[in-house]
């Protein structure tokens, strides 16, 4: 099943050169039109292999890097569907996904997030095509539940919910952009849904190249992105 034409596909690379081929030539993807990408000033050949080999996505080019948040913020301010799906590029859809997606929109029609649920290497079956990639124990995850959560690995939203269609904090440069977002849709008194029977696989720790330095910054911005969140909320 193909992308829903009224969902567009939002995410960011950085350094993601060996990753994003995967993400792109999944089937339910191919030569869609309404798949949005900016890349935050990556150092390897992103852009060049984005433009070489899928010339039917949107890409955005920042001169530096902005952030995550951000850098979704500015995505969002090229798409015109209703509803936008945020993305991680290290993940694989499952052969359904946007059929069962797109039944979640009629049922939860005023959902502020919908979030399938997410396989990790424990649980998944790893056919040759990952067009058939599912769950060992499928029947764990048959019931949807209200979270209050959602992860920012995927999600489904209305951006219209959002002043500028800004859904994210924009002084949250990376990690924790999900907590915040997931509390701003709580006081907007939305439902915030993760589906049963939709399925990503996300491989993790896969969007931009590893490093010890990276991981030195990782635990610096972290931290700083706590005391942002605080002080949001107090």
């Amino acid at each position: 099943m193909t992308l829903n034409k009224n969902i567009s596909i939002v995410l960011v690379t950085y350094n993601s050169e060996k990753i994003i081929h995967s993400f792109l030539l999944q089937p339910q993807l191919k030569n869609n039109k309404n798949i949005f990408i900016v890349d935050n000033a990556s150092k390897d050949k992103t852009v060049e292999a984005i433009k070489e080999l899928h010339s039917h996505v949107n890409i955005i080019i920042s001169q530096k890097n902005i952030g995550f948040g951000s850098a979704i913020n500015l995505a969002l301010q090229s798409v015109t569907t209703k509803y936008a799906l945020v993305i991680n590029p290290d993940t694989l859809f499952s052969k359904s996904f946007f059929l069962d997606l797109g039944k979640s929109i009629q049922k939860y029609p005023y959902a502020g997030l919908i979030a399938p649920t997410t396989l990790n290497d424990c649980d998944f079956i790893n056919l040759p095509n990952s067009e058939f990639l599912k769950p060992k124990n499928k029947n764990t995850y048959l019931s949807d539940k209200k979270a209050n959560f959602i992860s920012g690995a995927c999600f489904l939203i209305r951006p219209l919910l959002f002043d500028n269609k800004k859904i994210f904090d924009e002084n949250i440069f990376m990690f924790y952009e999900d907590n915040d977002l997931s509390k701003r849709v709580s006081k907007l008194k939305l439902d915030m849904i993760i589906l049963g029977d939709c399925f990503i696989y996300h491989k993790g720790e896969q969007s931009s190249s590893p490093s010890n330095l990276s991981q030195r910054l990782k635990i610096f911005i972290m931290a700083g992105q706590k005391v942002i969140i605080f002080l949001n909320i107090i």
